[in-house]
């Protein structure tokens, strides 16, 4: 008597070969179900399931279509076809079918989360934190969905909502390494530098080998002015993991910070590895430094704009060594630098391959010419603004002590909230008699304004750096946060002071009050993180000294 056939017992004899790695044996399993009877919804899905794991997404797709249109309520063949729709970079059909799977099966936390998280990946935060929060009510203690909930609250500007959520994921699962990372990085950024060092102390007791958790502890490090013990952290990072360039960078960042410019400048070369970078239209062999004979090299400054004005003095260098340069740069940067010395020609955009014969990054050339602490090329003025628009806003800024303040930064500056400060901290400054004060801001709050009657705003007439060179080589100082208009007024030779965070970048170096980059700068820091009072109020003190000596 012929044996009945049983598809459910071939699936479970399929399935096991399948979780034995045995592929074929299954897939001829399932081929044969199917044969019998071609609309088995579960042959359809795990043949699908495996023509994606022998390389055949097309041929996987079509079997969990089939599947998936014989059972839409199936909660498993849902979830299977959207995460192979993902894989293959169709995030919007895979949210289709999620979509429709959570209208049927409203219960289900699977398919909320998952859901979820390709919202998240696609930039819908608002749809994602929807369906993190419908997954949480389903399963109050799902830590997957805590930890995207957190995400999004985090990214979305809710950072007390987010650390309650990610403190409830350690509730749960105190060993939650995920959890205790993103708690640092939020706490970090909130100047909860020791606390955070507690949370990445013990994700790194819990899994020494993780490389990303030994970056961050570099981080919380340099946040803490410990560049020796970030530099050590960035090390192991780098071991872990060579080609972390991020790491790489942050190595480099922790030696600079300490003086170390050898192999600091070295280290940041990594940077040219990152993706932005890297998509650069510039082509052609790189320069390494050895003698130009005549050719045409083009410096690209990569960066910001600050970057830019503190590199742009190796221009004449560089030009030394025989050949034509030609600089791309920032177009609000071009008139300024179209006469800066050792500099032919000035574009905007990147020229054709035939215009230069090789490139190099402007701030390569820091690491190109071996510098030093001792050896940075520091004569200033090294830029000078044009004479007519000097004598234009000497005319414009009148008589009497004229100082210029810049109270913020870009935004989009991933330190901004670091070093830029509230202009209602600046008040004290404001209040010096005996000077007369201007705002160099491009782009002011909106609820900073109106101005105090006391601050003039020259903002609106600053239509490049040229203009604002011009106006800064009038004034009789400039106080400002670490922003380009200190490296511009430091470039024009102007007196500057620079008010720094209690974690300053790289250039500004640590226990100092100058700076080898700019003879005419003074350094102001912080004591502790956010003191921006203590800051002003060493101004304040400094100022009126200055003032009496400028009005002798």
């Amino acid at each position: 008597m012929a044996e009945q056939f049983d598809p459910e017992r071939i699936i479970q004899a399929a399935l096991g070969e399948q979780k034995a790695g045995r592929l074929e044996e299954a897939k001829a399993l399932y081929e044969g179900i199917l044969e019998e009877r071609p609309d088995h919804p579960d042959a359809l899905h795990l043949l699908g399931v495996i023509s994606l794991q022998t390389g055949d997404p097309e041929g996987g797709l079509d079997y969990m279509r089939r599947a998936w249109a014989l059972v839409p309520d199936d909660v498993q063949i849902g979830l299977n076809l959207a995460g192979a729709l993902k894989s293959l970079g169709r995030a919007d059909e895979a949210i289709g079918c999620l979509s429709g799977l959570a209208a049927v099966e409203k219960d289900s936390p699977s398919v909320h989360l998952t859901l979820a998280d390709i919202l998240d990946e696609q930039g819908n935060h608002g749809g994602a934190e929807l369906h993190y929060r419908r997954a949480l009510e389903l399963s109050p203690d799902d830590v997957a969905a805590l930890t995207g909930l957190g995400r999004v609250l985090r990214f979305t500007g809710r950072d007390g909502e987010a650390e309650a959520a990610w403190r409830r994921v350690l509730e749960i699962n105190p060993e939650q390494i995920g959890a205790m990372v993103n708690l640092a990085l939020l706490i970090m950024s909130r100047g909860r530098n020791n606390e955070a060092q507690a949370f990445l102390e013990k994700a790194l007791t819990l899994a020494p080998g993780h490389a990303k958790t030994w970056f961050q502890y570099g981080n919380v490090m340099l946040n803490q002015n410990r560049p020796d013990l970030a530099g050590e952290a960035f090390v192991k990072a780098t071991t872990l993991d060579p080609d972390d360039f991020e790491a790489h960078v942050h190595l480099g960042f922790a030696r600079l910070l300490m003086g170390d410019y050898e192999r600091g400048f070295a280290e940041y070369e990594w940077r040219l590895a990152s993706p932005m970078l890297r998509e650069s239209n510039v082509t052609g062999p790189r320069w390494d430094g050895s003698p130009l004979h005549g050719r045409a090299i083009l410096i690209h400054a990569e960066q910001g704009m600050g970057d830019a004005l503190q590199f742009i003095r190796y221009a004449p260098k560089v030009a030394r060594l025989g050949g034509r340069v030609i600089l791309k740069c920032h177009p609000a940067m071009k008139r300024l630098f179209q006469d800066a010395p050792g500099i032919d020609d000035v574009t905007t955009s990147v020229p054709p391959p035939d215009a230069y014969d090789c490139h190099v990054p402007l701030m390569s050339l820091a690491h190109i010419f071996g510098t030093t602490p001792d050896t940075i090329p520091a004569e200033v003025p090294y830029l000078s603004p044009d004479q007519a628009l000097r004598r234009r806003w000497a005319e414009r800024l009148g008589r009497g002590p004229a100082i210029g303040l810049v109270w913020r930064g870009n935004p989009e500056n991933k330190r901004d909230t670091v070093r830029s400060c509230p202009l209602d901290r600046f008040s004290p400054i404001l209040e010096t008699a005996g000077a007369r004060f201007f705002s160099l801001q491009k782009e002011i709050p909106e609820d900073e304004l109106p101005l105090p009657a006391s601050l003039t705003d020259l903002g609106p007439e600053l239509n490049d750096f040229a203009d604002t060179a011009a106006c800064v080589a009038n004034l009789d100082l400039v106080i400002a946060v670490d922003t380009a208009i200190v490296h511009l007024a430091g470039a024009l030779g102007r007196p500057v002071w620079a008010l720094l965070s209690s974690s300053p970048e790289w250039r500004w170096m640590l226990d100092r009050d100058d700076s080898p980059w700019y003879p005419t700068a003074r350094l102001f820091r912080q004591t502790g993180w956010g003191d921006w009072d203590g800051v002003v109020a060493g101004v304040c003190a400094e100022l009126e000294t200055f003032l009496a000596h400028e009005q002798r």
